[in-house]
């Protein structure tokens, strides 16, 4: 317990900090470059806007929808070797990608194999960063979720840079090397019951093979036991939670409408390439900010977690209206960049503190899968549909009102949430309350999420 203690809120902690950002950073890198990524296709492969921006969209779609097989990958292999393994298969499907011929077969190898890597990639730097942290915990979440407004900031104006110079081909090779940089902080994710049992018994390979094999048995089981224990009819019950996940669909269904389409958009209306990655830029410096202060603003007991989001999901859904009467003039298109970073980013951070509120402890697991897996779907529905109000003779107007139109959506939902807790029965808790355990139940805690380690196995 002694080695453990000392790495709560200290020591390896902030090494695994550092990890967990450039996790978030990584996938960030790719998730906010998918609109300069699809303008690309559009060039290369001149399909229809719909059928290019599903697969644009879809390494991201992917990656959420994967979330709670995610999770149970981490409870059996550990945090370690899972983004290990989301960093060689991310590498293996962009290379894929730069070979593919059509857009087929990019759905295949950059949306698919590209979203499991992804998805394998930055999931298990979140978790690891909740276990090591006790105190510090919403401040290391906040520093977490930075980095993926830093990856909107070099991103999408590096990518087009490297489309500029080496082609779409070449640029997807380099990106391949970069996404390959999960593995590389994967490797320092030390779980955290690493240094118990430093004396090993000597014992032989046969023995060693047949005690990890007992481990990984013991291990999945437990998953069954878990997973089937918590998928009780209880949670479909919980309408406050119901409503969030609505919302959550609703939010992300316009934000990656939004995000996939504006180089596009920009491009049509006078901007050059150059420019039109450039906004992402701006929007990755204001995306950032957000999610510091959203992060201070909710951890005040004063001030509501689902007053915030519904407050961001509103303005956006105002500046994302009015954005065609002003997007004819690149100081406009800065403005409603700026703006989009500033009231789409704070909501990712207040995620967790209001899943917390409206779930018990026993129902977290099923909660978040249910929320991973509605916002991939709402990531894959709104480019598509967004690209299908063009392709049907409207023009982009139409298609900024319908993500306008999804923002205000979410934003109403929540504003039903505490009704529909009322009508349940139920109080809301303190949104923002302190859930806290003693050392040794965070170390159980942990166990959980990462393999045991004991002589035979040692997997370090």
């Amino acid at each position: 317990m002694e080695s453990t203690s000392k790495n709560i809120d200290g020591g390896w902690a902030w090494v695994i900090l550092t990890c967990g950002f450039f996790c978030m950073f990584l996938n960030g890198f790719m998730c906010y470059s998918v609109g300069v990524i699809t303008e690309a296709l559009l060039e290369e492969f001149e399909g229809d806007l719909a059928v290019t921006a599903a697969v644009g969209t879809s390494i991201i779609g992917i990656e959420n929808l994967l979330g709670p097989f995610i999770g149970i990958g981490i409870n059996i292999f550990g945090c370690r070797s899972c983004t290990v393994f989301g960093g060689v298969i991310a590498m293996f499907g962009l290379v894929g990608a730069s070979f593919s011929k059509n857009l087929s077969s990019m759905m295949g190898t950059f949306g698919i194999v590209g979203g499991i890597g992804y998805g394998f990639g930055f999931l298990p730097g979140n978790v690891m960063v909740g276990l090591y942290f006790k105190k510090l915990r919403p401040i290391a979440a906040g520093i977490t979720m930075a980095g993926a407004g830093l990856g909107m900031f070099v991103g999408p104006p590096l990518i087009r840079y490297l489309i500029d110079m080496y082609s779409l081909q070449g640029a997807l090779l380099v990106i391949a090397g970069i996404a390959l940089h999960f593995s590389v902080f994967g490797c320092l994710m030390r779980p955290l019951k690493e240094n118990h049992n430093k004396s090993k018994s000597t014992s032989s390979p046969r023995l060693e093979s047949q005690s990890c094999t007992l481990l990984l048995t013991k291990k999945w089981t437990k998953t069954k036991e878990r997973m089937g224990g918590r998928c009780s009819s209880r949670i479909w019950k919980n309408y406050g939670f119901l409503l969030y996940v609505l919302s959550i669909f609703g939010w992300n269904c316009a934000e990656s409408a939004v995000l996939l389409h504006l180089p596009n958009y920009c491009i049509q209306q006078g901007s050059s390439k150059q420019e039109a990655a450039f906004l992402f830029t701006i929007m990755g410096v204001t995306n950032v900010l957000s999610r510091l202060f959203t992060g201070f603003a909710a951890n005040d007991e004063r001030v509501s977690s689902l007053i915030l989001h519904m407050g961001q999901m509103g303005v956006a859904s105002f500046f994302t209206s009015l954005f065609p009467l002003y997007s004819h003039a690149y100081s406009g298109q800065v403005v409603f960049a700026a703006a989009t970073g500033m009231y789409i980013g704070g909501v990712n951070t207040l995620f967790t503190p209001i899943l917390f509120m409206l779930l018990d402890k026993e129902d977290l697991a099923l909660g978040y899968g249910m929320a991973y897996c509605t916002a991939g779907i709402g990531y894959m529905t709104g480019p598509p549909v967004a690209g299908a109000i063009v392709d049907s003779g409207a023009t982009y107007t139409q298609s900024y009102l319908f993500a306008s139109s999804m923002f205000l959506l979410s934003s109403m939902l929540i504003m039903l949430i505490p009704i529909a807790q009322s009508v349940d029965q139920k109080l809301i808790s303190n949104m923002n309350q302190d859930i806290s355990v003693n050392m040794e139940e965070e170390v159980n805690e942990g166990s959980r999420w990462l393999p045991e380690q004991d002589g035979s196995c040692g997997s370090s």
